[in-house]
């Protein structure tokens, strides 16, 4: 098996004190992009646990990786962390964790993930975002119009709303998605 040399601590610092402007505005955008998996998390956030992960040494950077690419696998790597653990709280909430229990691992972190992606995209819109979580709760349509004071009219408008938003944030297919 080949060993992998890693750059050290000090090679580490060297490189990352000469980014440039444009490699800081590439890995911004990086980190803008990995971010949308956790709906509490900011892309500045996860470039600095990138960056102090790096220097801290607990993510140690291969001999000949370009440091750009390298940080996109960190921030990858972090936001896929943040994602799992952002996603078990979200489990917490849910009247039926016992259901979601009882599928795979992968599958949890993938319905958390693209329930947090809904949550994310139904942020602004209260009403649509109440509605989803009735729905995720496993409510029923009176609990729900109980529970954020509306009639039938305005859940039916609230629920067509909220299927909207996603189907243009998630693709005309997004039911089958998840």
């Amino acid at each position: 098996m080949e060993t992998v040399e890693h750059q050290t601590g000090e090679e580490v610092r060297r490189a990352l004190s000469r980014l440039r402007p444009p490699t800081i505005v590439r890995l911004t955008a990086l980190a803008r992009n990995w971010v949308r998996v956790t709906p509490r998390r900011e892309s500045e956030d996860l470039l600095n646990e990138a960056l102090g992960r790096v220097l801290s040494g607990r993510r140690r950077w291969p001999v000949g990786m370009p440091l750009d690419v390298f940080l996109n696998g960190v921030m990858r790597s972090v936001a896929s962390q943040w994602a799992a653990e952002d996603a078990s709280a979200i489990l917490v909430d849910l009247d039926e964790a016992d259901t979601v229990t009882t599928v795979s691992d992968t599958s949890q972190v993938e319905f958390r993930s693209a329930l947090a992606h809904m949550r994310r995209v139904l942020a602004e819109d209260a009403e649509a975002l109440g509605i989803l979580d009735g729905i995720v709760a496993g409510s029923s349509r009176s609990e729900i119009q109980d529970s954020l004071g509306i009639d039938e009219t305005a859940y039916d408008t609230g629920r067509r709303r909220m299927a909207r938003l996603l189907a243009k944030a998630l693709g005309p297919d997004w039911k089958d998605k998840i």
